[in-house]
C-alpha cells in the first residue's frame, strides 16, 4: 500500500526531491508529514485531503458541524488521539468512524481496532480541524470561559439598557440566570461581581 507520500508524487503534488526534504524534517521534528509538508510550503492542506479523497475513495468531513461525543472520544485513549492525530465521530453497531488526515497511517487503525475491539471506518478531515476538535473535547475550559464571559455581558445588559438601577433580585431571579446557576454554568457570586463592575 502506497503512503502519503508516494500518493502525492504520484499524483503530481510533490516531487521526489520535495519528499525527501520533508521526511528528513520529519525525523529532525516528529511531525506528521502531512503538517511538514504544509510548513515547507510544499502542499496545502485542502490539496492533502482532495488527492486522498480522490485516491482512496475516501469521504471529506467538516468537523464543525459534527457534535463529537465525549464519551465516544474517550474510548480511546488522549496520547493515542494525538499521536495519529484522529478522533472518533460516531459508532455504527460493531464499526467506530474515525476522523483522520492520513488514511494511509495503519498504525493508526491497527491500534485503534486492539483497544476498542471494533471494525474501524476512515473519514478525512484537515489537520487543523481534528486538532480543533480533540482540544475542544479535552480542553473544553477555554471554550466555558469565553462562553461565560458572553452571558454574563449580557446579563449585566440587563441594567445597562435600563435608566433606572436594577435591583440585585431582578437579576438574580432573571429566568436566563436561574438556568444558569442550575446548570452550573455560571454562579450567583460571578453574576452578581459583573454586575457590580458596571
Amino acid at each position: 500500500m502506497l503512503k502519503l507520500g508516494d500518493i502525492l508524487v504520484e499524483a503530481k503534488l510533490l516531487t521526489t526531491e520535495q519528499l525527501k526534504t520533508a521526511l528528513d524534517y520529519q525525523k529532525k521534528t516528529g511531525l506528521k508529514l502531512g503538517e511538514v509538508l504544509e510548513k515547507l510550503g510544499f502542499v496545502s492542506e485542502d490539496e492533502i485531503l482532495a488527492c486522498l479523497a480522490n485516491q482512496q475513495s475516501m469521504e471529506i468531513v467538516n468537523l464543525k458541524n459534527i457534535i463529537i461525543p465525549n464519551a465516544l472520544v474517550k474510548k480511546i485513549p488522549l496520547q493515542l488521539i494525538e499521536k495519529y492525530n484522529i478522533i472518533p465521530i460516531g459508532i455504527k453497531g460493531d464499526t467506530l468512524t474515525i476522523a483522520t488526515s492520513d488514511p494511509t497511517d495503519y498504525d493508526a487503525v491497527e491500534q485503534v481496532q486492539l483497544l476498542t475491539d471494533l471494525k474501524v471506518d476512515m473519514v478525512l478531515s484537515t489537520t487543523t480541524e481534528i486538532k480543533i476538535a480533540i482540544r475542544d473535547v479535552f480542553q473544553p475550559a477555554h471554550r466555558k470561559d469565553k462562553e461565560k464571559s458572553d452571558i454574563l455581558d449580557e446579563l449585566s445588559g440587563i441594567t445597562k439598557n435600563k435608566k433606572k438601577t436594577v435591583n440585585r433580585d431582578e437579576i438574580l431571579n432573571h429566568p436566563l440566570t436561574r438556568l444558569l446557576i442550575e446548570k452550573n454554568i455560571i454562579t450567583e457570586d460571578e453574576i452578581l461581581k459583573k454586575i457590580e463592575e458596571k
